[in-house]
């Protein structure tokens, strides 16, 4: 969501999916610290199946093929020093996705006033946090602006995950309100998702609290999170190359 490559002062390495008919059926896919031996193995690997593409593939998806027009697929090996800067938005399933900044303050007031759980005891400057092991993001859809979240990195590889709502009450009424709950949780879902995916090799696990029993449900049963110790976690799945 974020928090990519950026956390810690090292190289990275990554692997880019590229199919040969159509250039934006393409998928990179972050590898943290392996080698390019490593890279150069699951890319092969990768090429041969229908598992990495550009989404998740349709039912009698083709194998070896791009998941999305049966095109050829090719693949590079990409070392991406620790200088080199990430995009400062990110844009995916119908979602954009940037850092949030100075200019967000006043909605981050805003927001945080109006949660009962935030007020008074988050500064609503948390959501604006930029550092090398902690960043800040504002999720939008096509409709508006749907959550700031923060992720920080902990030294034991755990990603801690802190998110702030736009509260009910910017919506006059009950059928906005639910859209917009609509809204969020198809965004929480993709999102999640997505920033799995980008924290593969870099973070162990996603964890984060909750006082929002709904959310708490929604969670787990949508998100694939489990409640460990008082905190809802989600292992980051990795890729395994079989010898």
């Amino acid at each position: 969501m974020m928090l990519m490559q950026r956390f810690g002062n090292y190289k990275v390495t990554r692997i880019r999916i590229q199919c040969a008919e159509v250039k934006d059926h393409a998928k990179i896919l972050m590898l943290g610290e392996h080698s390019r031996e490593y890279a150069e193995q699951l890319g092969d690997l990768l090429c041969g199946t229908s598992k990495f593409y550009v989404c998740k593939p349709q039912d009698r998806s083709p194998i070896g093929k791009c998941a999305l027009c049966g095109g050829k697929l090719s693949y590079e090996v990409q070392h991406v020093a620790a200088q080199t800067v990430e995009p400062a938005e990110f844009e995916f399933a119908g979602l954009m996705v940037r850092r949030s900044g100075p200019d967000d303050l006043e909605m981050a007031e805003d927001w945080t006033a109006a949660d009962p759980d935030h007020a008074n005891r988050v500064d609503p400057r948390f959501w604006l946090s930029q550092s090398e092991l902690m960043q800040s993001y504002l999720v939008s859809d096509g409709d508006g602006p749907l959550y700031f979240f923060t992720g920080r990195l902990t030294p034991g590889k755990t990603l801690e995950i802190h998110v702030q709502f736009a509260p009910d009450e910017m919506y006059q009424t009950p059928e906005s309100r639910h859209a917009l709950r609509g809204r969020v949780m198809r965004a929480l879902i993709d999102s999640t998702a997505w920033l799995e995916t980008r924290m593969r090799g870099v973070a162990k696990e996603m964890v984060f609290d909750s006082a929002n029993e709904g959310l708490i449900r929604f969670c787990v049963k949508r998100m694939g999170f489990a409640a460990v110790n008082g905190k809802l976690s989600k292992k980051v799945e990795r890729v395994n190359v079989k010898a």
